[in-house]
């Protein structure tokens, strides 16, 4: 599979330069990472590492590892988010419109 040589060749590459590869320009860049989740997540891309240059293979388990640590604490924020939102919901009153004469 083409998308899987690409990673396994070393180094990093982005969406653009997924779509161009692939000769897809008209892929979304959402559509491309679904489509990278999709195969991370069944297997196919057991050792791709998100990066801010793009995707990568992690070369040792210290970079997984790293990675993976990212990942929670994504996860943390997130929840702490989902949090306040909870905390609001608990307290919300609806708004009062004040409009001027």
């Amino acid at each position: 599979m083409l998308i899987v040589n690409v990673f396994r060749d070393g180094g990093t590459i982005s969406n653009p330069e997924i779509q161009e590869r692939i000769g897809e320009k008209s892929l979304s860049a959402p559509r491309v990472r679904k489509i990278i989740h999709w195969l991370h997540t069944n297997g196919h891309l057991p050792y791709l590492i998100g990066t801010s240059k793009g995707y990568a293979y992690a070369q040792t388990k210290e970079e997984l590892l790293r990675y993976r640590e990212g990942l929670i604490g994504r996860l943390n924020s997130l929840q702490a988010r989902i949090d306040a939102v909870d905390r609001t919901i608990g307290t919300y009153q609806t708004p009062q419109l004040k409009l001027e004469m």
